[in-house]
């Protein structure tokens, strides 16, 4: 594949992973957030409310799709320049990307992310460090099979 369907593979992927672990965890309980994507207000009946858990990568709004794109565009650079230079995948080289992901995330979110997210990646609570561990592990899968 190329770099951006290997990036577009790791945002869809991610998605479908963290919704797995939400149902895992929650059951039928959904994952509501707002959106301002007015597109897809206007596609869904004029409604800004979206269950992240129970809506496809596909169908997100902009600003979701978007953000676990950039998510796995960071994750495939890094993947590649550490592969190109024979850098073994192991863990530490995992939680180093993982903590890019997450402060980068930061810079587009700051503002509206939740106090709790406001934080440097090694202060993050376990649940938040995997999803950002996933779009590193998913980028490396990928890697692999180039």
């Amino acid at each position: 594949m190329s770099f951006y369907a290997d990036v577009a593979w790791i945002a869809r992927k991610a998605h479908e992973r963290w919704q797995e672990e939400w149902l895992r965890v929650h059951g039928d309980v959904p994952h509501c957030k707002t959106t301002t994507d007015s597109r897809w207000i206007a596609l869904h009946g004029g409604v800004a409310e979206v269950n992240l858990a129970a809506t496809s990568y596909d169908d997100l709004p902009r600003e979701f799709s978007d953000s676990h794109w950039f998510s796995a565009e960071t994750a495939m650079t890094y993947v590649q320049l550490a592969g190109r230079d024979r850098r073994p995948f192991d863990a530490v080289y995992i939680e180093q990307i993982a903590a890019v992901i997450h402060s980068k995330w930061l810079e587009r979110h700051g503002a509206t992310a939740p106090e709790a997210l406001r934080v440097p990646y090694a202060e993050l609570p376990e649940d938040e460090k995997v999803k950002d561990r996933i779009f590193v592990t998913l980028a490396i899968e990928a890697w692999q099979q180039i």
